[in-house]
């Protein structure tokens, strides 16, 4: 590539950047240190995928798998004898023991029937008992309850009782659930760690189904143009392939091997997720763009808009009918992310503009808040050209605990998820205060958001907030600037109401709630609903926030 015609006429030969890459790669010794590199990182690598799989717990099987990845690194470099691997091994240990490594590891190893069954040293170790014992001081504060889990080990190093039968297979936490019976404290803290779930985040990199299709290359595809490309792609493979066998173990750790044949030759018919195994790279490649060249010679730029009789029609090209046209005398060089940006526009333009969809989305455990976003649903929806949706985050409290708290049934508003958000061109978000800020339910759907946060896919779109609180000193104002800083980090124009409500700001003689920031209402001991100015302000707030998302769309 770097010594092709296309590149050393382009302009990113002479970007450093460019420049630089071009040295490294014309450079001996980096071919040279390629082979020892595949050789570390192969089974290392390995382990995250273990790690970072979306269907099975993992928690049993990272210190395991650690153990593994070294073996094989020993062997793939001559044994742990060797200066190589004595260095390598130093920075691998270094980095686990101060950064990644956690008790819960060494735990979820000792508990594991598939290993502890079958491997004697288990019991003498004493990093891993150290860690389970750790554990037990953590996950159980009650002395009593702790003092008769150590007892119950017994039966479990003995391998008495039910633990003596031969069904240690893949589903450990499952199998603790039926086997554990007869130590039912040890049962349940085994559960619990073998249950957690693990994440690679520390070393930056996804593994999901989207991640790899919305790549850089792509990363200006609208949520939905995305969705449907994944689901076209997946659904042709599954198509061609239902006879193959599904059941892949997506943490079986002898897939750590000493050869690292997985990382060397053609990737193209390999499975990119251990857990969807009819993802392959090809398609992967294919379809984020990532095998195409970043220049292609046409002989003009696509005339995208074909106009007939009936109506306008897009005409894209392929893929690859790009990467192969012949080149003729009058082709030229095209830049294709800006050529990707015209043709967007130029689809844009033909499809034309429609409804302006706003989101209105909230979290309500008592009804407050629920009251005021259906009023706000009603002001959005009566301004021409917005469709006004209402969702709600999930819950996380127990129904046995919403019971206790004598909590109403749950409401059959649409739960949203993560990636719906950014089908929407404006948001208002409601939840009840908690000291000063939005409630736990509310935040962790925000955390839930770190994809659309890294693509930056709601930016420049207009949010609104509003809120509950029980008491006219709780802190209305407080909840709505403690949550603009989520908005923020979207990039979210904040959009308040100000005094656009008029007079119905100003009430003084009757107990009310909301503010500049946004429409709110107290809810006191829970006895007390809306009132009827509380209801007219949420309902200004959606007519006051719907428009500007649809100018702004128009806009877009």
């Amino acid at each position: 590539m770097f010594a092709s015609e296309q590149w050393m006429t382009s302009k990113r030969d002479e970007e450093r950047k460019g420049a630089r890459a071009n040295d490294i790669v014309f450079t001996p010794t980096f071919w040279n240190n390629v082979p020892f590199t595949l050789k570390i990182m192969g089974p290392l690598v390995r382990v995250l995928r273990i790690v970072d799989n979306e269907k099975k717990p993992a928690m049993g099987y990272v210190y395991e798998g650690m153990e593994r990845a070294k073996t094989a690194i020993a062997a793939a470099l001559g044994g742990e004898d060797n200066e190589d691997y004595i260095v390598v091994s130093g920075i691998i240990d270094k980095r686990w023991n101060c950064q990644l490594h956690h008790p819960l590891h060494a735990a979820g190893y000792y508990l594991n029937p598939e290993f502890y069954c079958y491997n004697v040293d288990i019991e003498s170790d004493k990093e891993v008992s150290l860690g389970l014992h750790e554990c037990i001081d953590k996950l159980e504060r009650n002395k009593d309850t702790q003092d008769k889990i150590n007892v119950e080990l017994i039966h479990w190093v003995n391998q008495s009782g039910f633990f003596s039968l031969e069904t240690a297979k893949r589903q450990h936490a499952e199998w603790w659930k039926l086997y554990g019976k007869g130590t039912p404290n040890l049962q349940q803290l085994a559960i619990r760690v073998l249950s957690l779930t693990c994440s690679s985040s520390g070393c930056e990199r996804n593994w999901s189904t989207f991640e790899h299709i919305h790549s850089k290359k792509r990363n200006r595809l609208e949520h939905k143009k995305l969705h449907d490309l994944v689901y076209v792609k997946y659904n042709n493979m599954l198509k061609n392939r239902l006879d193959v066998d599904a059941a892949y173990d997506p943490i079986s750790l002898t897939d750590i091997d000493d050869s690292n044949e997985w990382l060397v030759g053609k990737m193209g018919e390999d499975r990119v997720f251990t857990d969807d195994g009819d993802l392959v790279w090809d398609v992967v490649g294919e379809a984020s763009g990532a095998g195409e060249r970043i220049h292609n010679t046409r002989s003009s730029q696509p005339a995208a808009l074909q106009p007939s009789a009936s109506r306008a029609s897009v005409s894209r090209p392929s893929a690859s009918r790009r990467s192969t046209s012949r080149p003729s005398s009058s082709r030229r060089l095209v830049d294709e992310d800006s050529e990707e940006e015209q043709e967007e526009e130029q689809v844009n333009a033909a499809a034309g503009k429609g409804k302006a969809i706003a989101f209105w989305k909230y979290y309500s455990m008592y009804g407050h808040v629920e009251k005021l976003a259906e009023e706000i649903k009603k002001g959005g929806a009566s301004v021409d050209g917005v469709e006004a949706k209402l969702w709600q985050v999930p819950k996380t409290l127990h129904e046995d605990v919403l019971g206790k708290m004598s909590a109403p049934p749950k409401s059959d508003v649409p739960v949203i998820t993560p990636n719906e958000l950014s089908e929407a061109d404006g948001f208002i978000f409601g939840f009840p205060t908690r000291f000063g800020m939005m409630s736990a339910q509310f935040k962790a759907f925000f955390d839930s958001t770190g994809g659309l946060w890294r693509t930056q896919q709601l930016a420049g779109k207009p949010a609104g907030i509003f809120y509950s609180t029980g008491s006219q000193g709780g802190g209305q104002e407080t909840t709505a600037l403690t949550a603009i800083t989520q908005l923020v980090h979207h990039g979210m124009i904040f959009l308040p109401i100000g005094y656009t409500f008029g007079a119905g700001m100003f009430e003084m003689e009757k107990v009310k709630g909301g503010s500049p920031y946004g429409a709110g209402t107290y809810a006191a001991d829970g006895s007390r609903q809306p009132s009827e100015l509380e209801l007219e302000q949420a309902f200004h707030q959606g007519k006051h926030i719907a428009p500007v998302a649809k100018k702004l769309k128009g806009v877009a």
